[in-house]
């Protein structure tokens, strides 16, 4: 008898086992056939590498070397690919161009003065890339000031006025948009651009 209850239940077990195996293999299928258990795995799939912009010269940190006093409106255009969003008539008689840059809600930007010209330029990272202003001081050295930004009250500003360059960037560094004009004195900068980029933080707090 004691022979016939170990089999028994040795026969138990081995059942119990193989009912647990299909039970977990049901489960698997049927959580791979439901959409909403897919969706939830792509959203808790890591987001792919950001490429981080080494630039070694300052002409690795014009965009598609568009320089403002230098490049004309009709290279500006076709260095662009044609296509603009809008194009804005200013008080000024300078004229804007507008373009897509993939991020919602801060497109590209170039400006034109009446001999076609062009002389302003605002351009946000592409998606995807990053550019730290710790590489761009290794380049054109500390910036001749820093300030802050009417976009967001977390943003600073770092200004290289004989460089041609204002970048924005937020509490650790990372460019949030780069600004190009012609190359001038920190006193030229401040009477044209300074308003635009307050020493004193314009928000209360």
């Amino acid at each position: 008898m004691i022979l016939k209850f170990e089999n028994l239940t040795g026969s138990l077990i081995i059942a119990l086992i193989v009912c647990v195996l299909l039970l977990s293999k049901a489960n698997t299928a049927s959580a791979q056939d439901n959409p909403a258990n897919n969706e939830i795995a792509e959203k808790t799939q890591p987001a792919a590498s950001e490429k981080v912009l080494e630039p070694k010269t300052i002409n690795d940190l014009y965009y598609k070397n568009i320089i403002p006093g230098i490049t004309s409106e009709k290279d500006a255009l076709k260095i662009m690919g044609g296509k603009f969003e809008k194009k804005r008539e200013n008080e000024d008689k300078t004229i804007s161009y507008i373009f897509d840059s993939k991020v919602p809600g801060y497109p590209n930007e170039f400006t034109v003065d009446s001999i076609g010209k062009v002389i302003h330029a605002a351009i946000v990272p592409a998606p995807g890339e990053k550019l730290n202003i710790s590489a761009v001081e290794k380049i054109l050295g500390k910036p001749d000031r820093h300030g802050f930004s009417h976009y967001a009250f977390f943003l600073r500003v770092h200004v290289f006025a004989k460089s041609g360059m204002v970048f924005i960037c937020n509490e650790t560094g990372d460019v949030h948009e780069t600004q190009y004009f012609e190359k001038c004195d920190l006193p030229a900068f401040e009477k044209k651009f300074g308003k635009n980029f307050p020493e004193k933080s314009p928000y209360k707090y």
